[in-house]
């Protein structure tokens, strides 16, 4: 019994000595949540929860979209912060979550609501407007059209539909051929004379879009359908005659042999057409009224070649079989061709009609991940840079590549020059020609400075060269295999900003052959592109490309390792 009583004793002491040891949770001397509660939008985000505690302290939170960064930390009279990650919000509910911040016997919550994430709502269409077809336009009035810019002039310009066509007196107007164009005004026959052509004085003007396709099919006039015309009332129709332009004044004129009324081009300034003065032209437009004249505006004028026409570039031969596609330049023989084996590059050419002719004007290979072609190959001879037609500047999408080409008008974003590679002024012997070098896949965002400078003197160099020779073979090109930089066309497509240009020359004058290159950096440039001179063969080290890979054929594989490896030093090698 003593020994029961004796084993109790102990353990009642045990029990106190064991009770005494804990340490119980006392209120700390300061703690504050600044904010008690935050807003969160539905993408998500970070909170800092402002803190301040004597005490050590802890935060948690059981709900599984919030993950608290910051969970724990030591007592301190300054701020503290408790980062809190919010995850994005995919419901279109809104939804609230607790964090519980607690310091010794102090706690305290604090309230994360987050917005439910927007659901688009579709706006509403627009209703179509009240269009009257250009064919209705048959009397005076007030009238609302819709139509293609199928020929523009200074102070004029024509837009048609499937029904027919329409002339706009607009002294003021920036359209340009291919916009699609919606147009109020005033509609009342040309110059008051009897005549099936109205013209639209207009007092609203909307641009509907820039990529329109149109497919002309002019009436072919003799002297004898051109007098019949001449004899009735005439409509706004698409023409096309020949004979030799007479500028008189302000006037251009031009006789169509086997009859003595003339056909007068107005809505132009004379001096645009100074250069075909006493030369044989076609002329394709539209007929804007008969008096004594046939009056046209025009969308084309070009020169006749003679009995003798000008010699084509160089002639290659064709090899044999054609690529299925026509518009794949691999297999052809063209000098100015490199090498085509790059898996990431799509290859095109394009050719035009001049003279009922055909003639190739460029060849691509387009890199359609950065959306701009890595070089452009084409001949370049008196027969393609003698100015025939002036500047179309027709800014288009490539018909080749349709919604997967560029769009380069009216600009890009970051105020880059539309720069092209084809140069605008090395096709100026036919409308197609030149408005092939206006496609988007002829263009890279390129610096102003650098594009209206040493570029553009380089360009001019050689084409002045060019015109002596019999035929010259140019390469140009951009490098961006190494640029992060991006830019957008007008319909907000992404391209790549280049970091570097190129050119490589190939010259056949008086059966002697010579070659040359050049390369620059899009940034930091030497004013001087003399400077940028190497061999033809140091550029294909730079680019990876393997450049004129036709012409060992021509004149054998050791004279064409010569023309490729010789430095042009510091002067203009072509001189």
């Amino acid at each position: 019994m003593k020994a029961m009583r004796y084993i109790s004793v102990l353990m009642a002491l045990a029990s106190l000595i064991s009770c005494g040891s804990i340490e119980k949770e006392t209120p700390v001397s300061k703690f504050e949540i600044a904010v008690s509660s935050y807003n969160v939008p539905s993408e998500g985000g970070t909170v800092e929860i402002s803190l301040v505690s004597t005490g050590a302290w802890m935060a948690r939170c059981g709900t599984e979209w919030i993950k608290v960064l910051t969970s724990s930390g030591m007592g301190s009279e300054k701020s503290q912060a408790i980062s809190v990650k919010v995850d994005p919000n995919d419901s279109s509910m809104d939804r609230d979550a607790q964090i519980v911040v607690s310091a010794g016997t102090n706690s305290s919550e604090v309230t994360i609501h987050q917005a439910g994430k927007e659901t688009a709502v579709e706006p509403e269409p627009e209703p179509e407007p009240d269009y009257s077809v250009i064919s209705s336009v048959n009397k005076d009035g007030e009238y609302m059209v819709k139509g293609t810019v199928v020929a523009a002039a200074s102070t004029a310009y024509v837009i048609a539909d499937e029904t027919g066509a329409l002339l706009v007196y607009d002294t003021d107007h920036d359209r340009r051929v291919m916009e699609i164009v919606e147009v109020k005004g005033t509609v009342s026959r040309y110059n008051g004379k009897e005549t099936n052509v109205y013209q639209l004085l207009p007092s609203e003007t909307k641009l509907i879009s820039t990529m329109a396709e149109w497919t002309y099919s002019p009436k072919v006039l003799d002297a004898s359908a051109m007098r019949s015309l001449l004899g009735k009332t005439a409509s706004c129709e698409e023409v096309q005659l020949s004979g030799t332009l007479k500028i008189d004044g302000k006037y251009v004129n031009v006789l169509v042999e086997g009859i003595s009324n003339k056909v007068s081009i107005y809505y132009i300034e004379s001096e645009d057409y100074a250069h075909f003065d006493g030369k044989s032209v076609t002329v394709r437009g539209y007929v804007t009224g008969t008096y004594n004249y046939l009056y046209l505006l025009p969308y084309s004028v070009s020169e006749n070649q003679d009995t003798d026409p000008e010699p084509d570039p160089e002639p290659d031969p064709e090899p044999e079989p054609t690529p299925d596609n026509n518009n794949d330049p691999r297999g052809k023989k063209w000098m100015e061709l490199p090498a085509m084996n790059d898996a990431s590059l799509e290859y095109y050419y394009h050719d035009f009609q001049m003279n009922s002719r055909t003639y190739r004007n460029y060849s691509f290979g387009w890199d359609d991940n950065n959306k701009v072609a890595f070089w452009m190959a084409y001949p370049l001879c008196s027969l393609y840079s003698n100015k025939k037609v002036s500047r179309t500047d027709a800014w288009a999408v490539d018909p080749l590549l349709g919604d997967a080409s560029p769009y380069p008008g009216p600009g890009y974003a970051g105020n880059y020059d539309r720069g092209h590679q084809v140069p605008s002024g090395d096709r100026l012997c036919c409308y197609d020609a030149n408005a092939q070098t206006f496609y988007g896949t002829n263009m890279t965002a390129q610096s102003n400075p650098l594009n209206s400078g040493p570029w553009e003197a380089l360009e001019s160099d050689i084409r002045s060269f060019a015109s002596g020779s019999d035929t010259t073979y140019v390469v140009t090109g951009c490098y961006v295999k190494d640029s992060s930089e991006w830019t957008t066309d007008t319909n907000g497509m992404r391209l790549k900003v280049p970091t570097a240009y190129f050119k490589a020359v190939l010259v056949l004058k008086n059966g002697n052959w010579t070659g040359g290159a050049y390369c620059t950096p899009h940034v930091g440039y030497s004013s001087s592109y003399i400077n940028w001179a190497m061999s033809i063969d140091a550029l294909e080290q730079k680019t990876g490309l393997d450049l004129f890979v036709n012409l060992p054929s021509k004149i054998g594989q050791s004279a064409a390792d010569a023309i490729e490896a010789a430095k042009p030093g510091n002067s203009k090698w072509w001189k």
